[in-house]
């Protein structure tokens, strides 16, 4: 199972843990506490993790490349 932010990754973890499901490989994205805690209890497999500071600096990068008439890679 994939959840694609913290608030559905903390839900189904919880409800995972409720229902005692432990066959389920949970997949989430973010890093919290609680998730973390998720991973090293086994109960969460694995959590995709942003780097908001350099998808920040590529953003005005490429932004900055495209004003002034240059070439931006993809």
């Amino acid at each position: 199972m994939f959840t694609s932010n913290e608030p559905t990754t903390i839900g189904a973890l919880i409800a995972l843990e409720k229902v005692k499901r432990s066959d389920i490989i949970h997949v989430g994205f973010y890093v919290s506490k609680q998730i973390l805690a998720g991973v090293e209890s086994g109960k969460i497999h694995a959590v995709i993790s942003q780097r908001p500071g350099e998808m920040g600096y590529l953003g005005v990068v490429g932004l900055w490349g495209c004003g002034v008439g240059g070439h931006v890679e993809p």
